[in-house]
């Protein structure tokens, strides 16, 4: 799903002054040319507000701004100050259902369309999760996981799903310190999947992207946990972000035993995983026939 809106021009103001006209706080996908345009679309967005960002094109008489399904309402006013600054204060913004607005005016002329897409967007969501689809939103910084548990935490609620597809992809802001997921693959130069982990520093407030295992730094080593037992061992400083991107607030030093006296009860031998995994595609001796 998305909506179209443009301003007609054949001569705009190259990007780079474009940008400047919309603040220090928008950031461009790309390289931007000192002059003229980039060939082909490009992705806006407003830093810490965006959830999906702008598309925008120009071509030999336009420039459109596409809008993506979840697209935040600060995500609609870029475009609409992004089309403001390529066509001028009294450029006509169309839309391609023929809504029309000079640009001062689009927010409120626009009002109607932009609640009508964000409820489509929820009624998609909402049905495909409920046939049993796992939804992966793209987002101008992050991938969204979206499935049952996030709908059922956003109450149902559109403007609750925006905010954790906000959240999710600025969670930095909130001084949270992302933590990449680490494949043991790729590690250990193995030619099957044996899975991976993320590392879980308890005293500093993280945020995690989907993970199967976290092994707990600052304990002894090869401590492990499977990521569906965090919430139990990190108690209330757990919350959910989305479907499968979870956040931890650092834990106080005092509480640091009683964490990793839970972490012990639930911890997996990662070695003796990787093992089995391994012991399932290796040939045996006498199966001279497989590599």
């Amino acid at each position: 799903m998305s909506y179209v809106m443009s301003v007609s021009t054949e001569a705009p103001p190259d990007l780079a002054a474009v940008l400047r006209a919309l603040g220090d706080d928008v950031r461009v996908s790309g390289e931007t040319p000192e002059r003229g345009w980039p060939v082909g679309p490009f992705n806006l967005r407003r830093a810490g507000v965006s959830t999906r960002g702008v598309e925008v094109l120009r071509d030999a008489s336009s420039v459109s701004a596409r809008m993506l399904a979840w697209a935040s309402p600060e995500d609609w006013q870029l475009a609409f100050e992004t089309l403001v600054a390529a066509g001028g204060a009294n450029a006509t913004i169309e839309g391609e259902d023929g809504t029309r607005a000079i640009g001062a005016e689009a927010a409120r002329h626009f009002a109607e369309v932009m609640a009508s897409e964000t409820a489509a967007a929820f009624a998609t969501i909402s049905a495909l999760v409920a046939a049993g689809t796992s939804v992966e939103l793209p987002g101008p910084v992050r991938h969204v996981h979206m499935g049952p548990r996030m709908l059922r935490d956003c109450g149902g609620d559109a403007g609750a799903v925006l905010e954790a597809i906000r959240r999710v992809q600025h969670i930095e802001d909130e001084g949270f310190e992302l933590v990449a997921y680490g494949d043991l693959a790729s590690r250990l130069g193995l030619g099957v999947d044996v899975g991976g982990f993320s590392v879980w520093d308890p005293t500093v407030s993280q945020a995690f992207e989907p993970a199967p295992m976290l092994g707990v730094a600052c304990v002894e080593p090869g401590l492990y946990i499977p990521s569906e037992s965090a919430q139990a061992v990190a108690g209330d400083r757990f919350t959910w972000l989305d479907e499968r991107h979870f956040a931890i607030r650092a834990t106080p030093p005092e509480e640091l035993p009683a964490l990793i006296a839970r972490a012990c009860e639930v911890r997996v031998d990662l070695h003796a995983r990787i093992q089995a995994k391994l012991g399932r595609t290796r040939r045996k001796w006498w199966q001279f026939w497989k590599r």
